[in-house]
């Protein structure tokens, strides 16, 4: 029978998706199948496993926030949809932590080298334009059914990122000023998952001789 409430029922909260993350072995496969894989594309990949930025912020990186001399990189804005004629807005970092600069590795500035400076953004289309999120999801998803990698999100390479610096032992502060976390509990809390597999590994170490 039709209800005579005229209150709104709440729409239930969208469960988020499960976090996956790649090991060190599965990144360098990736990586490696990849090696001639047209740029900005490649660069791209490269960019987020390294510094672990959300694509948003990658999408927004200028060659003006580029340090080469240095091999630093300032993230002080995203990219995001909007209803504006160009259908993306460019904003600032949601927090002042947002607001971070992150040492590149070596091959990611070697990638950067390679490519074309288009316009004022370092990841642009081929016409120059604002790299599309769906399209840039889709060609990732497509290269790893290609080389029969397992598959994840491609929110997942910042998850993979943080992972791969937690089980390497790097500082947990340091992990969450270079993800722009708000402060380390956030960083704590959504990487709890990897804590027993590093204890497990610790434990190996200590114990496996005996």
């Amino acid at each position: 029978f039709p209800s005579h409430d005229n209150k709104k029922v709440p729409r239930p909260k969208k469960v988020p998706s499960e976090m996956a993350v790649w090991s060190a072995e599965e990144c360098r496969t990736f990586l490696a199948s990849i090696a001639d894989y047209p740029q900005p594309f490649r660069a791209l990949y490269r960019f987020l496993i390294d510094t672990g930025c959300r694509p948003s912020e990658a999408y927004a990186v200028k060659w003006t926030d580029y340090d080469t001399s240095s091999g630093y990189i300032k993230i002080i804005r995203s990219l995001e949809r909007s209803k504006t004629k160009s259908g993306v807005m460019i904003k600032e970092t949601k927090t002042p932590k947002g607001r971070r600069s992150i040492l590149l590795s070596k091959s990611t500035r070697q990638e950067l080298t390679s490519l074309p400076r288009k316009n004022d953004y370092i990841f642009s289309s081929a016409d120059g334009g604002f790299l599309q999120h769906n399209y840039v999801m889709r060609r990732f998803q497509r290269i790893l059914k290609r080389i029969g990698i397992r598959r994840i999100r491609f929110y997942d390479l910042r998850h993979t990122s943080a992972s791969l610096l937690l089980q390497a032992g790097i500082n947990l502060k340091v992990i969450s000023d270079r993800l722009g976390h708000q402060d380390s509990s956030i960083t704590l809390r959504t990487y709890a998952h990897v804590l027993p597999t590093m204890q497990a590994a610790e434990a190996e170490k200590l114990w496996g001789q005996s």
